[in-house]
């Protein structure tokens, strides 16, 4: 009798078992599938389109790197990674996760990964590590702020461009360098600051050509809000600063609030 019972429990445990896993497989394939990115090429550049459903459309590029500085900065007192993509000079505040990546002060890192760009801007981007290419205990060459007379504060946080909401951030570097971002694209320019006239003449405007789209047929997509704020961004500007509020205005109109 006991062995019988104990035959019977077996047998519904090794069912049970066969389904859970046969679940667990497809589940894994769905997932591939609904990414359309063959793991085994998943550091190979490339752009795809996929549908994750009805109300969840999204652009994957895959193959992406990313350098990471062995010292993080804060936005808002929120701490963020400071990046930049190999071969390039300037780094740039991250302010999105990049998920499976456990971050260690003090190391900097070389990763790839793939990001997740959905034509619904209200969804957030995705970072996805796909590998870790090497972690060195390394002294951080990030620059220093650029203090314009006001803050040692890295990153301003953009609260408005020409008068409507917006979300992204400015930074000034001490020698003369900065970086944009509004959702997308990084920008980066270069600067020559005059304190006296509290004015500044930026040039060498370069922006990232990543497509990211919008649903929002009604208004602006984040690309078209990056072509503004880059357009702001270049030649001569004013601003006006406090220890919390920069305004930044172009040909006498307020163009652009910063806060931090």
């Amino acid at each position: 009798m006991n062995l019988s019972i104990f035959k019977i429990g077996l047998a519904v445990f090794t069912i049970f078992l066969s389904i859970n896993l046969g679940t667990a497989q497809k589940s894994d394939a769905q997932i591939a599938a609904l990414n359309k990115v063959d793991p085994a090429n998943k550091n190979e550049i490339g752009v795809i389109s996929a549908e994750l459903d009805q109300d969840r459309k999204c652009t994957i590029y895959t193959g992406e790197h990313f350098i990471i500085s062995s010292e993080p900065t804060t936005v808002d007192g929120r701490p963020c990674l400071q990046v930049k993509r190999p071969g390039a000079t300037q780094w740039m505040t991250l302010e999105n996760d990049i998920k499976y990546f456990e971050y260690e002060k003090g190391y900097e890192y070389v990763i790839s990964y793939q990001l997740v760009a959905y034509d619904d801007e209200s969804l957030p981007k995705e970072y996805i590590l796909t590998g870790v290419f090497s972690k060195e205990k390394k002294e951080s060459d990030m620059r220093k702020p650029h203090q314009l007379g006001v803050t040692e504060n890295t990153t301003w946080t953009i609260e408005m461009m020409n008068g409507k909401q917006m979300s992204g951030s400015v930074t000034f570097y001490e020698e003369g360098r900065g970086s944009a971002y509004a959702g997308c694209n990084h920008i980066s320019f270069e600067f020559k600051h005059n304190k006296k006239k509290k004015t500044l003449n930026i040039t060498d405007v370069i922006m990232t050509e990543m497509a990211c789209f919008s649903r929002d047929e009604d208004g602006p997509n984040v690309m078209e809000l990056e072509g503004i704020l880059s357009g702001i961004l270049y030649g001569e500007i004013e601003y006006t600063a406090t220890a919390k509020k920069m305004i930044i205005e172009k040909e006498g109109k307020e163009v652009l609030v910063l806060v931090r």
